[in-house]
């Protein structure tokens, strides 16, 4: 069986997996790019006489600002021609401005060592330890942007001094702390005008692409207010994430939404984000079309959603800067307090969303940890959102204590699971479908996998949830597909499963190790099960 449908997948998903535009380049951050380059060119032949340091300064600064985004996306996604080209055009003016910072502060004569040098000392080293100085202020890992800051920007350093600096090439003003002082005050002055004058360039593309989408979906139905909303269904579902390039108000989302349509998915999870700081007791809700995950955003998406036949699954989550909301905990009672009103505020907001976007299915928390212990706060939240909006309810609870130790199901109408347990070398669930169906059992409701996964990865049952840099395994990924289904689709007391994950904006394909099955092998196994199995 999982032959054949692997076999479908390849036959009908274009080579590298189905593309929803360009991978997330999208017109803005083209122009973006294009923008960039010609300023840095402008500013790097301006600079030929005088006035090297500053220009240098700010077009390498240009550069590196530019190509840091693109290092980000290729994190997570293969490159494609775009990203290929666009990231040369920004390394290329990245070294170029750090060639002048070279030719106007290396000794000469110098050798290669001073030259490389000074690169690193007149703007590498700076930059991280301003970055690294401000993440620490905000409580991000320090580690890791040290790495990513400092070891990319050896490179266009080593580049940008290969060249011998020849006499009367060098800067005619004489390099002092005033000029470096200068130089680095006319950098910070133009940068923040690009920023400035950015802002409402930026805001008039995301209104124009905002507005395209609903144009999209203006004249498809709404789903009239008195609908009745179906206490349970069966869920062939995917967690449908905004991702880079692709916002849930985009014509771009909507096209990827279609693409469904053929994988037998009937209902699809809209995952809109919170923020808060690790360790204080204030939540966020993210407002505006500049947001991903913006309002407008999910009404186009759930409108267009059950316009194609498909229930919504509103799923809102928090992110947690400088941790992680599994292990989010506040002992002290007035923080305590604090939190689950700021949360209240939160989750209320998205239940009224809910209501008015008729979301088939509303989510009262995401994997929040140690904080479901607090029963009687839960239940309080609970009946709020009753109160806001009149569907069912489902709670997603990381796998293992989260999911185990909550009390409070009894007042939801589904337990729900972010399902990453690991699976053993054999892939056998005996043990995993007896852990879940106890509790499904102990509360008489149907449990509902809010969350599963694995990457296309090596050893993917080891750690689901780990996508850690290895060796590329798309059977692997297909084959724990597949131990799931067999185990848990057919149970009485199973209510569905949301796969994480497929972006709005394609990612994926079998150059793609992350935990989407788009574009792979693992899709044709969903589509198999959800248009063949029998539910």
């Amino acid at each position: 069986m999982l032959g054949s449908y692997v076999a479908s997948a390849a036959s009908n998903d274009p080579p590298g997996g189905p593309s929803f535009g360009m991978r997330g380049l999208g017109g803005e951050t083209l122009l973006g790019i294009v923008v960039v380059v010609a300023l840095g060119a402008l500013v790097l032949y301006l600079s030929r006489r005088r006035g090297m340091m500053a220009c240098g300064l700010f077009a390498a600064l240009l550069g590196y600002g530019g190509f840091e985004q693109l290092l980000r996306r290729l994190w997570v996604a293969s490159p494609d021609a775009g990203w290929i080209a666009s990231g040369l055009l920004l390394g290329a003016l990245w070294t170029m401005g750090l060639r002048r910072l070279v030719t106007a502060t290396a000794p000469l004569p110098s050798r290669y060592g001073w030259r490389f040098t000074s690169a690193v000392l007149f703007f590498t080293l700076p930059l991280a330890a301003l970055l690294l100085v401000f993440h620490w202020a905000v409580g991000m890992p320090l580690l890791t942007r040290f790495v990513w800051v400092f070891i990319p920007g050896l490179v266009p350093g080593a580049l940008a001094g290969i060249k011998p600096v020849s006499p009367g090439t060098g800067n005619t003003e004489e390099i002092s702390w005033k000029a470096i002082a200068v130089g680095g005050l006319v950098t910070a002055v133009l940068a923040a005008a690009v920023a400035f004058a950015g802002r409402p360039i930026e805001t008039s593309f995301v209104h124009e692409r905002a507005a395209r989408a609903r144009a999209m979906v203006s004249s498809l139905p709404l789903v009239p207010v008195d609908d009745p909303y179906p206490r349970q269904f069966f869920q062939k579902g995917v967690n449908f994430t905004a991702e880079f390039g692709a916002p849930y108000a985009s014509t771009d989302a909507l096209e990827a939404l279609k693409r469904l349509v053929p994988y037998g998915v009937n209902a699809v999870a809209l995952v809109p984000y919170g923020w808060m700081q690790e360790g204080q007791p204030v939540v966020r809700v993210n407002r505006g079309l500049n947001v991903w995950e913006s309002d407008e955003g999910l009404e186009d998406v759930a409108r267009m959603a059950h316009s194609l036949g498909m229930k919504v699954f509103l799923k809102p989550q928090l992110w947690a800067r400088g941790g992680s909301t599994t292990d989010l905990d506040f002992r002290d009672p007035a923080e305590r307090e604090q939190w689950f009103q700021q949360y209240g505020r939160f989750i209320d907001h998205y239940a009224r969303l809910a209501t008015r976007i008729h979301a088939d299915l509303f989510a009262v928390g995401v994997e929040l940890g140690m904080m479901s212990r607090y029963d009687a706060e839960w239940r309080g939240i609970i009946a709020g959102v009753r109160s806001l909006y009149p569907g069912p309810l489902v709670y997603a609870a990381n796998f293992g204590p989260d999911f185990q130790d909550v009390t409070f199901w009894d007042a939801l109408d589904y337990i729900g699971l972010d399902e990453y347990y690991p699976l053993p070398e054999n892939l056998s669930t005996v043990e995993l479908v007896r852990r879940i169906e106890r509790v499904a059992i102990n509360y008489h409701r149907p449990v509902l996998f809010t969350e599963v996964g694995f990457p296309s990865l090596v050893d993917p049952q080891r750690r689901p949830w780990d996508q850690s840099p290895r060796p590329i395994s798309l059977e692997a990924q297909a084959r724990c597909y597949q131990a799931i289904f067999r185990a848990f689709y057919g149970k009485p007391w199973f209510a569905g499963m949301y796969w994480w994950k497929v972006g709005t904006n394609g990612e994926g394909g079998p150059d793609n190790g992350s935990l989407t099955p788009w574009g792979k092998p693992a899709m044709g196994v969903v589509r198999g099960w959800y248009t063949q199995g029998g539910r």
